[in-house]
Formats: C-alpha cells, structure tokens, sequence
C-alpha cells in the first residue's frame, strides 16, 4: 500500500460514515424531542414516573452510552487515534462524537518521524476539547435561562 507523500492520513483509509449516520440519527432524535414536544408535557412525564421508569430509563441511557463509548474506542484504535480520550468523550457526548469520529480520517504512523503528526494531532483534539466545552457551558446556560424564564417564582 503506497501512501501520497506529505499526507499526515493515510488516503486509502475508508471513512466510518455508519458512526457518522448512527451519531446523526441519535442527536436528531434527541433534538426532535425537545422542539415537538412541549417543556411542560416533559416535566410532566418526568414527574409522574416511578423510581422503576426512572431506573429504567437510566439505564437504558447507560447502556446506550456504553455502546457508543465502545465502538468509539475500536474506530479510534483503527485511525491511530487516543482511545482513552476519545472514549471518554464518547461517554458524556455520543452522538457528536460519533459524528466527528466517522468524519475523520486516519493517522498515517508509517513514517519514521511520528512526533509532529501525534503532536499536531494532539493539538487539534485539545482546541475540540475547549470548543466542546465552551458550547456545553453556553448550552448549559441556556437552558438554565430558558427554565427559570419559564417557571418563573410566583
């Protein structure tokens, strides 16, 4: 297998777009359920299930996670990548890193040199990670707004 010179992945390598279609279907899910149906019907729901649905409805959550940590983890394994930061990630976002993961390429190690690409790498997962996390806050922020707004003291 001849690689293109000066190409920090390797061309050849097919892309995981079933993660990416998976990742899709998961975040568009859950966005679906909050624009269709109404914050108050949620709460309602919530409130009205027993520690049994709740439990349920966790650990359905848990081992939806679990999967998706696990086949992260094999993809990245396959690029060359960090499976332990990737899998980590993959358990607190599923689906957007399902999405990342089948978009990216893989990691050419075949050079003798391999520092600069790991490094750069690095580099690159670390800017991801602090963008990750400013739109958590944000997101967070919002919907904190969004239901003290909504519910407001009386």
């Amino acid at each position: 297998m001849k690689l293109v010179e000066g190409h920090t992945y390797d061309p050849t390598y097919k892309k995981e777009t079933e993660a990416t279609v998976v990742g899709a279907i998961l975040m568009g899910l859950s966005v679906s359920l909050y624009v269709f149906v109404p914050v108050q019907t949620q709460v309602e729901l919530t409130t009205h299930l027993s520690l049994r649905g709740k439990l349920g409805i966790l650990l359905v959550d848990l081992l939806l996670r679990t999967a998706a940590t696990g086949w992260v983890k094999t993809i990245a394994v396959r690029q060359n990548r960090d499976k332990a930061l990737w899998g980590l990630f993959a358990f607190f976002f599923p689906s957007l890193v399902l999405i990342i993961i089948g978009l990216t390429g893989k990691i050419d190690r075949s050079s003798d040199d391999k520092t600069p690409t790991v490094v750069a790498d690095r580099k690159k997962l670390r800017n991801m990670t602090i963008g990750l996390i400013l739109m958590l806050l944000v997101t967070v922020i919002v919907v904190i707004y969004g239901f003290v707004n909504l519910y407001p003291k009386k």
